[in-house]
């Protein structure tokens, strides 16, 4: 089964910070890419070459880690699709705010399995709004 999921962009771009973008664990990225070598320089050829996307991820099935991304050069993409646990407050249906621990591989997984995560889709620290997801066919 393939899921599709339509997100609305947030309102501003991401921002790497000053110690450079974020990213996940070295080991496990290399430990995931194959003989090939990396997926980042395909996913820049491929989806970025156009200049109808500013960044492009790859993510396992299996957890929702990222284990590729681009563009490429200084690792911008990791710092625009990637970010660790974090803690943010989550409004609540009473109008208070929670405070809860977002694990974004974990949502990630979720959407790609046809659900929507609790807390919403949060894509490097930035909540995401699913408009529309749908199955599509697998021939």
């Amino acid at each position: 089964m393939a899921v599709s999921a339509r997100v609305r962009p947030p309102p501003t771009a991401r921002q790497s910070s000053p110690q450079g973008p974020a990213r996940p664990n070295t080991a496990r990225r290399q430990a995931t890419m194959g003989e090939e070598g990396s997926w980042d320089n395909t996913l820049e050829e491929w989806l970025l070459g156009e200049g109808f996307c500013c960044a492009a991820g790859l993510a396992q099935l299996e957890d929702g880690a990222f284990y590729a991304a681009a563009p490429v050069a200084d690792e911008a993409g990791w710092g625009m699709i990637f970010a660790e646990d974090h803690e943010k407050d989550i409004n609540q249906d009473d109008g208070s705010a929670k405070k809860c621990m977002i694990n974004e591989a974990a949502g990630i997984r979720e959407c790609a399995e046809g659900g929507k995560p609790k807390n919403g889709l949060w894509i490097a620290g930035e909540k995401w709004n699913i408009t529309k997801q749908e199955e599509l066919d697998r021939r």
